[in-house]
């Protein structure tokens, strides 16, 4: 819960702010603080937001987060100032709630890197950055490239999804619309039918389709809808042999290697640019998540163990394609390992966008030419032989 609380401090000087936790634990760190509450309330629309978000915040959220958070320190603000100002001004209830909490720990003594990691809210690579940065002195530069990141992320999920909602779109108006057909058209057009339009095997087809979908329509949603549900499960469970199985389909095989290579290379270049080892930055690359290609870089890391050089561990793998290892070879020559990733990483994301742009342009007019012959279909096997018998006997003559 996210709460509003009015106090007096020691100087009898009123105090407003807002606390995220329990009632219990709020009112023991006010206390603490030597704070006399006056009003203590629950701040209703806050706490929804927080219910109803997801359990990780959105990446476009956190790109911002990171920008104000880059700008701030940039102007010489401290840390504890910097909180609390993105504490009043920043919209997400959860890094509202987050910057609470952080700044206490802050005044606690603990580092940021720590402070974060506590709220559980931001991923492993911003910590790690942040952690780096740190030690580093570079925590503005760190943030600037957490910021390009996450706002990386966020443009890439609104990209696939502007690619998938127009065909999500379609396939559910054409269930609606065999659904409605089946159950609202068909029916009263099958007593305008003449004897011998049943001789058609499209009119049986038709009728049969119909019929199936007018009685089993529901099961046929709930099939649907548990068929998608294993999907996902076995996908989520079993992601070994779901990226295999993914990897052997020839065009979405190819989209997907290449937007995991071009994240996992990213990755790499935030943590290379923020002061980590390159060892390390493979490890932590390969810790945040289970695709391929991050459990390649993992095997990459341990031949850099056994004193590979990174393009050599690469090629080992029998995954990365030639062109990014003599990228990344190149890089070794000249000592510049992460503006060699940022190259990598460049290069395959302007590649995912084109063939996700040619799936999008190929997709559409399938859909289309489909509904085309759903509609075409219909109108062969019922509006032609009930035209067809009007005409005959003569309803049609002037």
């Amino acid at each position: 819960m996210i709460w509003k609380y009015t106090a007096i401090n020691e100087l009898a000087g009123e105090v407003k702010g807002i606390a995220c936790g329990r009632r219990r634990d709020i009112v023991e760190r006010l206390g603490e603080k030597k704070l006399l509450i006056i009003d203590l309330e629950v701040d209703v629309m806050a706490s929804c937001q927080g219910i109803l978000c997801a359990s990780t915040v959105p990446a476009g959220e956190l790109s911002v987060f990171f920008k104000d958070l880059g700008n701030m320190f940039q102007a010489g603000l401290t840390l504890s100032h910097v909180l609390g100002t993105l504490q009043d001004g920043i919209s997400s209830a959860k890094i509202r709630g987050a910057c609470v909490q952080m700044k206490e720990s802050l005044v606690s003594g603990k580092p940021l890197a720590q402070a974060m990691e506590e709220v559980r809210i931001f991923p492993p690579l911003a910590l790690n950055a942040v952690r780096a940065g740190e030690r580093s002195g570079q925590l503005v530069f760190a943030c600037g490239l957490l910021t390009e990141y996450f706002h990386l992320i966020s443009t890439l999920k609104g990209k696939i999804f502007r690619a998938l909602i127009y065909p999500f779109a379609v396939f559910i108006f054409l269930c609606v619309g065999l659904v409605y057909v089946s159950q609202a058209v068909v029916p009263p057009l099958m007593s305008f039918l003449p004897a011998d339009a049943m001789d058609g095997g499209l009119t049986r087809f038709m009728l049969a389709v119909s019929h199936t979908i007018e009685v089993w329509w529901l099961m046929l949603v709930l099939m649907t809808s548990g068929g998608l549900v294993l999907v996902v499960f076995l996908m989520s469970h079993y992601r070994r042999a779901a990226d295999a199985l993914l990897g052997r389909i020839p065009f979405f095989g190819a989209l997907r290697k290449d937007m995991d290579i071009a994240l996992c290379f990213f990755d790499i270049y935030i943590l290379l640019k923020s002061g980590i080892p390159l060892d390390a930055a493979l490890r932590e690359t390969a810790g945040t998540g289970a695709t391929l290609a991050r459990r390649k870089l993992e095997v990459c890391s341990s031949y850099l163990v056994s004193g590979d050089t990174f393009a050599q561990a690469l090629a080992a793998t029998d995954y990365f394609p030639a062109l990014l290892i003599e990228t990344i070879r190149i890089g070794e020559e000249i000592g510049a390992y992460g503006d060699y990733c940022e190259r990598v990483f460049r290069f395959y994301y302007r590649s995912f966008e084109m063939r996700l742009g040619a799936l999008a342009a190929v997709v559409q007019p399938v859909l289309l030419a489909v509904c085309a012959a759903l509609l075409m279909a219909f109108a062969l096997a019922f509006l032609k032989p009930i035209y067809a018998n009007l005409t005959h006997i003569g309803v049609l003559q002037p």
